[in-house]
């Protein structure tokens, strides 16, 4: 059946979109150059340059930030950029990473790139450069980069496939506005993620105080923490927790294997592990049934419960159990810490600064870092009375509190960029 198009749309191999548009290959109106190579001698003086990880910082290349390389006259003549260049990223590690574009604004000196990236010089006359970037941006383009990328040690993208690539533009007066309404939202987007930054240095900065000098005191003791308020006692964590357990507490490992079987889909509880904590709880999430959750007994979390990753690349992280309608348990490779102290206040002792370094001392130094619950016990903490707690808890939650407020505000704006993006660079929503 013969798909209706809307009035005033066309049907292209690039879907519907407006009678008004065109549809053009990048390799039509403009040129790709690769960057200039040099040896390792000729890194770290001389002329600016921008390199792979210079893409990755907002819209524009960040020129204050920027590395230096030494060029010639000639080299510099044939790789300078020039204002409103669009440089992509042509060798990758990461797969998502590949033809990655940036926009590049010249100042008053001038700038090379590096080989593992192309430049792309285009006609301003059809295409504004802002509208550009966020079509070189846009999911469709860059899956179609995906698609035409190669995969060796890294994963490539040429130049003959990036000529072949096609976008379509509308009138160079409706990309003005598209580009305005995007960059309206991605500043707003970065605004907020400056507001974050601020909270957290603002947060890192409390708590070495708060955790140390606590509130109010004039008198100090000398401990293996540095000057501590003189009320403060240094106590032993197997004394301030009265649960340190993990999963393995639950039985040998032939009793696990027996009773514990991990499920893909949804079953009678979620087996917690640090991957959800780094996925904000939003899955996807091992399961276990009801059976094994009981035979789990020893490590069943409760919401806000204290978790610290201890084995591999993360040991000593600390998170928290999430508030899920759901029964939960601890995963493998972790400990759960309970205590009749304040929670939050403990929380915050064994991830800041103080308590991590504590966390460290007792990692194994063999080929996976580790620790045990053992270890843990040797830990000793300085705490202060209950009182003192809750208000140093509160102080630091608070904080917290805007700082999750704010990342959801920036998750908002993402997703509301990301529906702007795939309704105005298709024409779906029309601005003039």
């Amino acid at each position: 059946m013969k798909k209706e198009v809307r009035e005033g749309y066309k049907i292209t191999e690039l879907g519907e979109i407006p009678n008004e548009w065109d549809i053009v290959a990048l390799g039509e109106i403009g040129e790709f150059k690769n960057g200039i190579n040099k040896s390792k001698e000729d890194f770290g003086f001389g002329c600016k340059f921008v390199n792979i990880q210079d893409a990755y910082y907002g819209n524009i290349v960040k020129n204050d930030l920027l590395e230096r390389i030494n060029v010639n006259d000639k080299e510099k003549e044939i790789y300078k950029l020039e204002n409103d260049d669009i440089i992509l990223v042509r060798s990758s590690v990461k797969p998502e990473g590949v033809g990655y574009p940036i926009l590049f604004k010249k100042e008053n000196e001038d700038i090379v790139y590096c080989g593992f990236m192309i430049r792309y010089r285009y006609d301003k006359r059809k295409i504004n450069p802002i509208f550009l970037l966020y079509q070189l941006r846009s999911e469709n383009i860059r899956k179609r980069v995906l698609d035409l990328s190669t995969v060796s040690a890294n994963t490539n993208i040429n130049q003959d496939s990036y000529k072949q690539i096609k976008i379509s533009i509308p009138s160079i007066k409706e990309q003005e506005k598209i580009a305005e309404i995007l960059s309206t939202v991605d500043e707003q987007i970065e605004n907020t993620e400056k507001l974050i930054q601020k909270n957290q240095e603002l947060k890192k900065g409390l708590m070495q105080q708060l955790l140390t000098k606590g509130i109010g005191h004039t008198e100090f003791n000398k401990t293996e923490f540095g000057d501590i308020p003189k009320e403060w006692s240094v106590i032993s964590s197997n004394k301030v927790f009265n649960v340190i357990t993990d999963y393995v507490a639950n039985g040998s490992f032939a009793d696990l294997a027996k009773n514990v079987e991990y499920k893909e889909y949804e079953e009678y509880a979620i087996l917690v592990r640090l991957t959800d904590y780094k996925n904000n709880y939003k899955g996807p999430f091992i399961y276990v049934d009801k059976n094994a959750y009981d035979f789990l007994g020893k490590s069943k979390l409760e919401e806000n419960d204290i978790i610290i990753s201890n084995v591999g690349a993360y040991a000593g992280y600390v998170f928290r159990a999430p508030s899920i309608k759901k029964p939960i348990t601890l995963g493998p490779n972790a400990i759960l810490v309970r205590s009749n102290e304040n929670r939050d206040f403990l929380y915050y002792w064994l991830s800041s600064d103080i308590g991590q370094k504590k966390i460290r001392e007792i990692i194994s130094t063999t080929a996976q870092p580790k620790f045990n619950k053992t270890d843990f016990k040797k830990i000793k903490l300085p705490i202060p009375s209950l009182d003192e707690q809750e208000k140093i808890a509160l102080i630091l939650s608070s904080i917290d509190k805007k700082i999750e407020q704010d990342k959801y505000k920036k998750e908002k704006l993402e997703e509301v960029k990301k529906g702007l993006m795939q309704n105005l660079l298709t024409g779906k929503l029309r601005v003039i």
